[in-house]
């Protein structure tokens, strides 16, 4: 046996392990042939972050296995698997999610979350057309942009633009009797001028007299009071009559024809201003 001992352990400086019989019991022996294996080690080992024993190597496995892993087993005893970090919110996350970092968030509804970014607005320039995405801090006539000044203390300098209307009070015509419009009478809210036209083609009858009013009526009595008196017509003429201020919410025209059998061809026009 001594010789086979003696080719048993020269077979090991070949072999990774080898074994022999000393009469008595069998030995195993091993070796190295991986120098970052020194030993099989103790449980005292620390754990290895490079070369080392096995059991130190194995030690560290079992931390880096630890720290992204679950610690409960799965029900048949099996390690679970798991991803440590959370995806992002939302339903369209398939598969890897890979963000790539841009120094700018490119153009289009195709961002990342929906991002819509709101760019500084372009300047309006008086008597252009206005930026597609410009802060309107100006008038715009409905196309270009119109400048708004204001005084030195800030105040908004504003131009009262005047609006004129004209009305037809009573259409020419023939009248032989007294009448009025206080049955549609012309709303005067926003009016603060006016000027009236008499104008008188015809006359007939004996000794015929035409006075005509114009009143404005009181909102709360419903009375109606003098405003504009024109002269008192007896044959034809023509007349205008220009009233300025506070002319009341409503005025109508008051006629009044008297005489034998008198006709009186006549129109009343007016000419409102705000």
């Amino acid at each position: 046996m001594a010789q086979q001992n003696a080719r048993l352990n020269t077979d090991l400086d070949n072999k990774l392990t080898s074994s022999y019989y000393d009469g008595i019991d069998w030995y195993m022996q091993t070796k190295a042939k991986d120098g970052a294996i020194a030993t099989l080690g103790t449980t005292t080992d620390a754990e290895a972050t490079g070369n080392g024993t096995l059991i130190g190597i194995i030690k560290r496995i079992r931390t880096l296995f630890g720290g992204g892993l679950p610690s409960t087993l799965s029900s048949n005893g099996n390690l679970k698997t798991a991803i440590s970090e959370s995806l992002p919110a939302g339903t369209n996350n398939i598969g890897s999610i890979n963000v790539a970092q841009l120094p700018s968030i490119p153009a289009g509804n195709n961002n990342i979350g929906d991002v819509d970014i709101v760019s500084t607005p372009a300047d309006a320039t008086p008597g252009s057309a206005h930026p597609a995405k410009a802060i309107l801090i100006a008038g715009s006539d409905g196309t270009n942009a119109r400048r708004i000044l204001t005084d030195s203390n800030g105040v908004v300098q504003v131009q009262l633009v005047q609006t004129a209307q004209e009305v037809t009070m009573l259409a020419s015509a023939a009248r032989t009797a007294s009448g009025d419009t206080s049955a549609t009478p012309i709303d005067m809210k926003k009016y603060k001028e006016a000027v009236f036209f008499l104008d008188i083609t015809a006359v007939s009858g004996t000794m015929p007299t035409l006075d005509i009013k114009i009143k404005t009526k009181d909102p709360v009595s419903g009375k109606w009071f003098d405003l504009v008196t024109f002269t008192q017509a007896t044959a034809v003429t023509s007349e205008m009559k220009a009233v300025t201020g506070l002319l009341g919410s409503q005025i109508a025209a008051f006629y009044t024809i008297a005489g034998d059998t008198p006709s009186f061809t006549f129109s009343l026009g007016a000419v409102l201003k705000s």
